[in-house]
């Protein structure tokens, strides 16, 4: 553009390249916004109901250790 800036092909090329760099940076914040309420919602459901605990046991095996089982349901 420099050289021959009224070269008809250079500057339609120049828009082509606005063009589809702002239609590239418009689908990413869409991408990245979509992206932001899928983890939104997984957290949310993550905090509430991922998993219930159906039953739990507890005690200190021979070892000394103090041992936790039991069911879960996801």
């Amino acid at each position: 553009m420099q050289y021959d800036s009224s070269n008809a092909k250079l500057i339609s090329f120049k828009k082509t390249i606005v063009n589809q760099k702002t239609a590239f940076e418009n689908a990413e914040t869409q991408r990245m916004e979509q992206a932001m309420i899928s983890t939104a919602k997984e957290d949310a459901m993550n905090r509430t109901n991922a998993v219930n605990v159906l039953n739990v046991k507890n005690y200190i095996n021979v070892y000394g250790d103090f041992v936790i089982k039991g069911k879960l349901k996801m």
